[in-house]
């Protein structure tokens, strides 16, 4: 049974960035294990062996030669050659140092899911600490959603996803990877009972992440929550937003779930 950590290394390498475990049916057999692959040192000595017991000549010469080139190919440079090779590679022609790309670190993340009865899925950035336990937060939304929907919408599920997964490594500067687990949970089989018509996010990072093609559905964004909570101009852009589309396609959604 393999780790997290194991499974994602394994899987990246694999070029797959994000999974859902398989779900394991009642009563099912468990799954084969597969063989590992023997290593080629040892189907080629394998081989040789084959064909000298079944009579075929190997001449000591073809022997030689070939564990000759594996040691070479296994033989790692010297320091030397790979110091001048370093330098040769790295020489600017004008004589200055090279510029020294900087990568910036991709700040940890962390969201909440609001499952509306009219099936839309609201996500909102918890960019500041606190956020998740503050009152009003749910007074603003509730007061956003009024304003968007003339009928009454209300709150079904509410969901927490933290960015990076514990255990799991994340390369430094990895904005990809954010927005490849963001984009995995949004349309993963937890909101499929939902089959949610449309997203908007809370937060201009967050709306940066997300993509309406990926998704499979519009995505609209706002400022974050934080923002409108201490900032009139955060709210009038929210409500030009909602002018230019969001509050049509938010509405064309009817009511379908109990709050």
């Amino acid at each position: 049974m393999l780790s997290q950590v194991e499974r994602y290394a394994v899987l990246s390498a694999m070029g797959t960035r994000w999974w859902v475990p398989r779900y394991q049916l009642p009563a099912a057999q468990p799954s084969m294990r597969c063989d590992w692959p023997v290593p080629e040192a040892e189907s080629r000595h394998g081989a040789e062996a084959a064909m000298a017991a079944a009579g075929v000549f190997v001449s000591p010469e073809h022997t030689e030669t070939v564990s000759a080139a594996e040691d070479f190919q296994n033989t790692p440079p010297s320091t030397d050659d790979v110091q001048d090779h370093s330098r040769l590679a790295v020489a600017p022609e004008d004589g200055h140092e090279p510029a020294v790309e900087t990568v910036e670190e991709v700040r940890p993340m962390a969201v909440e899911v609001w499952a509306m009865n009219n099936r839309w899925l609201w996500v909102v950035e918890l960019d500041q600490p606190g956020l998740a336990h503050d009152p009003q937060r749910l007074t603003l939304l509730s007061a956003i959603a009024r304003a968007l929907h003339p009928q009454r919408i209300g709150l079904v599920a509410q969901y927490t996803l933290s960015w990076p997964v514990e255990g799991v490594p994340v390369l430094r500067g990895d904005q990809r990877e954010l927005a490849d687990a963001l984009t995995a949970y949004l349309t993963g089989p937890q909101f499929s009972p939902f089959e949610p018509p449309g997203v908007m996010a809370f937060g201009e990072r967050l709306g940066r992440l997300l993509d309406q093609d990926r998704l499979g559905r519009p995505c609209f964004s706002g400022p974050s929550l934080s923002e409108l909570l201490s900032s009139p101009d955060a709210k009038a852009q929210l409500w030009q937003h909602a002018q230019q589309g969001l509050s049509a396609a938010f509405a064309a959604n009817e009511v379908v779930m109990e709050a």
